[in-house]
């Protein structure tokens, strides 16, 4: 997320597709990592992410706009 935010897309992109997008206890980055994943071309990833996140976490208000913003 600090690459990202510093703009160095290419640093973002190696440590996000490498790493996988695993959250652990921080759901609350479930948006902006699905976002990320989305604009480096890891579409199928992020939906896996985000439907695993709606059936551990099904009444967080974080994967609940994950699912509207990204996945409608």
């Amino acid at each position: 997320m600090e690459s990202a935010k510093a703009g160095n897309i290419e640093d973002s992109k190696r440590a996000l597709v490498s790493l996988g997008p695993h959250l652990g206890s921080r759901i609350d980055l479930i948006f902006h990592i699905g976002v990320l994943l989305k604009k480096y071309g890891q579409e199928d990833v992020m939906r896996r992410m985000i439907e695993s996140a709606r059936v551990q976490h099904p009444d967080s208000p974080d994967v609940a706009k994950a699912v509207q913003h990204l996945l409608s």
